[in-house]
């Protein structure tokens, strides 16, 4: 089986080449796999092709080593579940030697296979930081997944826990959640962004009042009514009102002007002027 695709888990787009060549069939109707690849292929840039290309499959990904089992992170339909972030970033951007697969229906685990300088110093390192565990330090309480020792940070929806790649860099752990947490499509997080996107168009449409009422003073001026101080708070005010459907509709009567606001079809807000002698300007 050979698979091409488009990776951008670095600043460049390349195209990275897996080809499985089948070993073994197991006894439990899973296989084995050897997995050649494209050169420059990393453990970074792996995760980010089974997380892209394989939404259906769950499984995990491990760093072959001689002295114990070393998973670097299991993963599901798309989706982090767990990971050790310490390890992961200790041998994400070391070009792997060698790939194999297995599994069977839906599950695939990949094993990886790097330089033994770079398992050893991965094994002295989470030996420091197990160390550092116990010491009493407050780590803010963050969870063990979601910031690694060396300070990078992994997006956690805030809601179903689901971590991902720091695919780019944050300013600190809730930059990062908040990240995930906008584009995680459990159920929570679907209201969430529903509410952050209700707010942002409200904020542009308030905006876009404002300018429209400030456009709309001098045709105003000219028919010798002065839209400014209480007068233009309470259309403004109004009009707030009905874009946040605490009212359907407005009609305001002032001088020898007439003012509705309303709602169209596709929820803007419309103000209709209509002067005593017919001109009208609607925005």
């Amino acid at each position: 089986m050979s698979l091409n695709f488009k990776t951008d888990a670095d600043a460049t787009v390349a195209t990275v080449y897996l080809n499985f060549k089948h070993l073994q069939s197991n006894g439990d109707a899973t296989s084995n796999y050897a997995v050649e690849f494209s050169k420059g292929l990393t453990t970074r840039k792996l995760v980010d092709i089974v997380l892209r290309h394989s939404p259906d499959e769950w499984g995990y990904v491990e760093l072959k080593d001689p002295y114990k089992r070393s998973e670097i992170l299991e993963y599901k339909c798309g989706k982090i579940v767990s990971i050790d972030n310490a390890l992961f970033e200790k041998v994400a951007d070391i070009e792997i030697a060698t790939i194999t697969a297995s599994g069977g229906y839906s599950r695939m685990d990949y094993v990886v296979d790097l330089p033994a300088a770079i398992i050893d110093e991965a094994h002295a390192d989470a030996e420091t930081v197990d160390e550092l565990d116990g010491d009493g330090i407050d780590d803010g309480g963050l969870d063990s997944r979601s910031m690694s020792q060396n300070g990078a940070f992994y997006p956690t929806c805030r809601y179903c826990g689901q971590v991902k790649l720091p695919l780019a860099p944050y300013a600190s752990q809730d930059a990062a959640n908040e990240a995930a947490t906008r584009e995680c499509d459990c159920p929570d997080a679907r209201i969430y962004q529903a509410d952050i996107e209700r707010k942002e168009k409200r904020e542009q449409n308030i905006k876009r009042l404002t300018q429209r009422l400030d456009d709309l003073s001098e045709y105003c001026e000219k028919r010798s009514v002065d839209l400014d101080g209480d007068l233009y708070n309470t259309l403004f005010n109004t009009s707030v009102a009905v874009l946040d459907n605490i009212i359907d509709s407005a009609q305001l009567k002032f001088a020898r002007m007439r003012v509705s606001v309303s709602l169209n079809n596709k929820g803007n807000l419309v103000i209709k002027f209509t002067y005593s002698d017919g001109a009208t300007v609607e925005v």
